[in-house]
């Protein structure tokens, strides 16, 4: 091991030894041949310009990459919040059922006739909204590339609930047959 350290140490000593030679025999004549004004630019240059690449072409970039992450980070945290709420709302409505008298959930009621009608596979969002009387329920549907057929059905089932269909947008999908579904849902 001391014969490596030794080896290394050696080669070191070496390369500095030509390097400072190189630098005594090319540059320091030319830099010496230059006025002080263009000595001092020069040395400022040799400053300046490293520590401009080391802000600007590295730590600058690197901050903007991580408030961007951050800013990502944050907004996929709400919206994981957001969903696991739902999640638990929608599970403890299916768990504990609906007393006598008592009305379901609008959002575990419409999950249910979606899975029934066989539309569910195709809702790429479901939102609550605030109701505009501020008293009841209403939900934000988005459904991608269903089937007109099984959006008839799921509007049938929603009208059999006595649910309310406040605004419907059709708008064709990929292919025929195939439609964009936007919905607002309230209970009535």
């Amino acid at each position: 091991m001391n014969r490596t350290a030794g080896q290394l140490q050696n080669g070191y000593q070496q390369a500095h030894g030509r390097a400072q030679n190189w630098l005594q025999s090319r540059i320091l004549p030319r830099y010496q041949q230059l006025e002080i004004r263009e000595q001092r630019v020069l040395l400022a240059a040799a400053v300046i310009l490293p520590m401009a690449i080391l802000i600007f072409g590295i730590l600058l970039p690197m901050q903007d990459k991580q408030k961007a992450l951050q800013a990502e980070l944050a907004a996929l945290q709400q919206q994981a919040e957001t969903a696991e709420a739902l999640a638990i709302q929608l599970v403890e409505s299916e768990t504990t059922g609906k007393q006598i008298g008592e009305q379901a959930p609008l959002l575990a009621t419409v999950e249910r006739l979606a899975r029934h009608s066989k539309a569910r596979k195709y809702m790429t969002r479901i939102r609550p909204q605030p109701s505009v009387s501020g008293t009841g329920q209403r939900l934000m549907l988005q459904l991608k590339n269903v089937p007109f057929d099984a959006n008839i059905r799921f509007v049938d089932a929603l009208a059999r609930e006595h649910l309310g269909l406040n605004s419907m947008k059709i708008q064709a999908g990929r292919s025929a047959g195939l439609v964009h579904v936007q919905a607002m849902i309230s209970r009535q």
